[in-house]
């Protein structure tokens, strides 16, 4: 048995599970929420608990699905 490639098993599962579960982007600064956004409850938990791009994000009071600020990143090319 490959002792390397059991220890690398958890490490891959636990990884999809992280992309699974993170959404991209960064969630918008929560002074920045309005509406819905802003109101005090816990609506999620996870990214994945939110519909198409929006994220779990904290709004100072409590965490709402929201439109990352960013939503993509990479290198800019000219």
């Amino acid at each position: 048995m490959n002792l390397d490639l059991e220890l690398q098993k958890p490490t891959n599962c636990e990884f999809l599970k992280y992309i699974l579960l993170v959404k991209q982007g960064d969630c918008p600064a929560p002074e920045k929420a309005s509406g819905f956004a802003a109101a005090c409850v816990e609506s999620c938990e996870v990214d994945n608990e939110c519909s198409g791009v929006k994220k779990c994000c904290s709004n100072g009071c409590g965490h709402t699905c929201q439109v990352p600020k960013t939503l993509y990143k990479g290198e800019e090319h000219s």
